[in-house]
């Protein structure tokens, strides 16, 4: 029997009409364990009886905090779809707004949880199995594009486009000082000018390249390619030749 069993054996059994302190005994456990858990029950339902490193849990987190959080969350939404920020909407975009207004962000998991709690996200599936990538036996046959930020002395970010061939991993690549559906299209246009247009053209969930939150939108983009015959693939968990490249180039820069 786990903590977690041991937690809900104590409750059932007191349920059952058994006094604490005969259920503490028998599960070596103080009437203060269980008045502990209990209250964590009380307040978080099932969850609450899961280990949390201390606070780390939501219902640690201030309320007005909470609050601030799922704002910030509706916001920078509202301002993805209407195309005037691309830097994402997750726990990391939510984390750098709250340290620009001078307060203590709580951890990743923890700002996930607030965001699942009201509504905001749904329950994320872990990837399981295989995922299927394209072929790339020929050049041409697939293409990889992809963003790497880089910040210099002073201050100034610049984005790094890159775009790999697959099957014959040459590059293309070129500076940005933004990563705006604009310039991901002129990229585009010069690359394919100069390798020819891929069957296949993979990148991940940036919005530069879906045109908002939504994939089902089809951005810009996605439209320019699929003028061009070729089929665009949101695929980031196979992508390493790209990612390969943009590590190492963002040394040079």
């Amino acid at each position: 029997m786990n903590e977690y069993e041991r937690r809900l054996e104590a409750f059932r059994l007191v349920a059952q009409g058994e006094s604490i302190s005969a259920v503490c005994a028998d599960l070596g456990r103080s009437r203060a364990w269980y008045h502990k858990w209990r209250a964590r029950y009380s307040q978080d339902g099932l969850a609450g009886l899961q280990d949390q490193r201390p606070g780390h849990g939501p219902g640690r987190t201030p309320e007005g905090l909470q609050e601030l959080i799922v704002e910030i969350r509706d916001r920078l939404v509202r301002q993805a779809e209407a195309g005037t920020y691309h830097l994402g909407v997750g726990a990391d975009a939510i984390a750098k707004e709250l340290r620009a207004l001078a307060l203590t962000p709580p951890s990743r998991r923890t700002i996930y949880r607030i965001l699942l709690m009201a509504g905001r996200i749904d329950k994320a599936q872990e990837p399981k199995g295989y995922r299927q990538r394209p072929t790339a036996e020929q050049a041409n046959d697939v293409h990889q594009l992809d963003f790497w930020p880089r910040v210099l002395e002073g201050g100034t970010w610049l984005y790094l486009i890159h775009l790999v061939d697959v099957a014959t991993w040459y590059p293309c690549g070129h500076v940005s000082p933004d990563k705006t559906t604009d310039s991901v299209l002129a990229f585009l246009l010069a690359s394919w000018q100069h390798l020819g247009v891929p069957r296949v053209l993979q990148v991940d969930n940036e919005m530069s390249f879906t045109g908002g939150r939504w994939v089902s939108r089809l951005g810009r983009m996605v439209r320019l390619a699929l003028l061009f015959g070729c089929e665009v693939w949101f695929n980031p968990f196979r992508y390493a030749r790209v990612q390969c490249l943009c590590r190492a180039l963002s040394w040079l820069v």
